[in-house]
């Protein structure tokens, strides 16, 4: 039995090394008949033609087809401009887009997300359909990909996928999202009040932050309503967003809701209010020079230092 046993595991082994150096072989003479293909000029028409024919018939076999389709998606991330846009379009004439789509619509996520990354790579614009799909999968990552494919290959329209997103979004994927949106150009920032009404609180909290990012001020009257928010983080972030803005029509809600909001929502209103105060509001924070937390004291009398020039110097620590 044991011997049986060491015969299987070598003929495992030996297959194994047959097929990784098989692999390398065919890696070897692809690799250096794409990248003189890459460089043919257009009076090579000949040699194009006949690499392109030896490509379309070798991608007919498997073994071939990943190698070259791996190949295609290393060089492509090496490479810019024309360069980058002719294996783009090779991926299309060798169809090599629909292996992708076949591993999107693959039983396991993790292969999922290798279509979606060779698709988006690729600048595959026609995936809208099959990416949405996934925006609510059970696999977080995955979720997180597709959300990342939507705004990378149909920008401020990928967007679109906060209409339906029935799961959190992660502060680091929002953070991800934010990065990408930024290096959109030439388009007009979308209405973006409906997802401050979202039954998702994160993506209110993202909407927010796009809100502060593009200067939406004319949402203004929702930003002030979303003060009133049961999500505590909702309240905070839109309370921080009335300060930066300075939205004087904020200040009356804001003191109505400090006394009975929680200590670190507190100091976020009082932050607010200082960005916002006047002269009318030295009784509202000298009354504040008496709170429990350092942190509102101090932020009141910094305030009111700018509001009464002629304040003497209070020693916080006997307030």
């Amino acid at each position: 039995m044991h011997n049986e046993l060491v015969i299987y595991l070598n003929l495992i082994r030996r297959r194994y090394q047959f097929k990784i150096k098989e692999q390398q072989i065919l890696t070897d003479k692809y690799q250096e008949i794409l990248i003189n293909y890459i460089y043919l000029t257009e009076d090579e028409i000949e040699e194009k033609n006949k690499i392109s024919k030896l490509l379309i018939k070798a991608v007919k076999n498997k073994s071939d087809r990943e190698v070259i389709q791996n190949l295609i998606l290393t060089l492509h991330e090496d490479l810019t401009g024309e360069l980058a846009e002719f294996l783009e379009k090779l991926y299309f004439d060798l169809n090599l887009v629909k292996y992708s789509l076949e591993k999107m619509n693959s039983n396991t996520w993790y292969i999922k997300i290798k279509g979606i990354r060779e698709v988006t790579q690729m600048k595959v614009k026609n995936v809208y359909t099959e990416t949405l799909k996934l925006i609510n999968h059970k696999n977080q990552l995955l979720r997180s990909e597709a959300q990342l494919t939507m705004v990378k290959l149909y920008q401020f329209d990928g967007l679109k996928f906060l209409d339906t997103l029935e799961f959190p979004i992660t502060e680091w994927q929002q953070i991800l999202l934010i990065e990408e949106i930024q290096s959109i150009r030439n388009q007009e920032v979308p209405d973006l009040t409906n997802w401050l009404h979202s039954k998702n609180d994160s993506v209110i909290c993202f909407s927010l932050k796009l809100v502060k990012l593009f200067n939406q001020i004319q949402v203004k009257d929702d930003l002030i309503k979303l003060v009133l928010h049961p999500s505590e983080k909702v309240r905070r972030t839109t309370i921080d967003i009335l300060g930066y803005f300075r939205i004087l029509e904020a200040k009356t809600i804001l003191k109505q809701i400090f006394k009975n909001s929680a200590p670190e929502t507190q100091l976020f209103i009082i932050q607010a209010l200082s960005q916002l105060s006047d002269k009318k509001d030295i009784p509202f924070f000298e009354k504040q020079l008496k709170h429990a937390d350092f942190d509102i004291k101090q932020i009141s009398i910094n305030t009111l230092k700018d509001l009464k020039p002629y304040l003497i110097t209070v020693n916080i620590n006997k307030v």
